[in-house]
C-alpha cells in the first residue's frame, strides 16, 4: 500500500503545508525526508551524553532541532526543543535523561514512519 508524502506527514504529526510552504517542492521534501534517515545525532547525542560531555550534547541536539523544525518532523522536533533547552540551560540528571529517552523514542517512531513511506514508493 502506498503512503503518500502528506500521509507521511500526518503520521509524523508534522505540519505538511507549512513543510511545503518552506521547501516549495514535493521532490525536495522526499529527498530531505529520506536523507534523515542518514542521520545518527541521536546515537552521538546519547555518547556525548554518557561521557557527560554536555556541549558536544548541545551541539548535536541543537542541530537535531534545527533539522526537525526545518522538515517539519512535529513529535521529534517537539521533544528535541524541550532536551535543547534543557542544555541549554544546564539542567542536567534524571529530568534531562528522561527528555532524551523522549527524544530516542520519537527519533524511532519518526524513522520508522519515514521507512514506512520510502519502501512504499514505486
Amino acid at each position: 500500500m502506498s503512503m503518500d508524502l502528506e500521509q507521511c506527514y500526518k503520521e509524523l504529526e508534522g505540519d505538511y503545508a507549512e513543510v511545503m510552504r518552506r521547501l516549495r517542492k514535493e521532490e525536495l521534501v522526499h529527498r530531505f525526508l529520506i536523507k534523515f534517515l542518514e542521520s545518527d545525532e541521536v546515537q552521538r547525542i546519547d555518547e556525548a551524553l554518557q561521557e557527560r560531555d554536555y556541549e558536544k550534547a548541545f551541539d548535536l541536539v541543537h542541530t537535531l532541532k534545527g533539522e526537525t523544525m526545518t522538515l517539519g518532523l512535529g513529535r521529534l522536533s517537539k521533544s528535541s526543543i524541550i532536551l535543547c533547552e534543557q542544555l541549554r540551560y544546564k539542567i542536567y540528571g534524571e529530568e534531562m535523561l528522561q527528555q532524551f529517552r523522549k527524544v530516542r523514542m520519537d527519533y524511532q517512531k519518526t524513522i520508522d514512519i519515514i521507512r514506512k513511506y520510502r519502501d512504499s514508493q514505486p
